[in-house]
């Protein structure tokens, strides 16, 4: 009986001294994972920031291109009136033929 109770003593120590080697590790593996979460929650936020810098200068290209679109359209319809329109309208306008504006 006393063999047996060394026995159960010796697995529950050495049960123990493996418990006892192996948390901290564990601990120290979480912190490593809870800091590589957090680094990629910056890198997220930062990418995210990104976007909406760039979102916003997309917007604010398209406004400019439809402005100048509407500037090209008004261009081409003057040249077409001016291109179409009879010789003594344009001369009327100051413009000679084979000038123009």
């Amino acid at each position: 009986m006393k063999e047996r109770m060394k026995k159960v003593t010796a697995l529950c120590l050495a049960a123990a001294l493996s418990v006892g080697t192996v948390l901290p590790v564990h601990a120290e593996t979480v912190q490593d994972a809870q800091n590589a979460v957090d680094q990629l929650q910056q890198q997220k936020d930062s990418v995210q920031a990104e976007k909406t810098t760039v979102e916003t200068e997309l917007k604010k290209i398209a406004e400019e291109m439809e402005k100048t679109q509407s500037k090209l359209d008004a261009k081409q319809a003057e040249i077409t009136v001016v291109l179409t329109a009879p010789v003594s309208v344009l001369e009327m306008m100051g413009i000679l033929p084979g000038q123009l504006p």
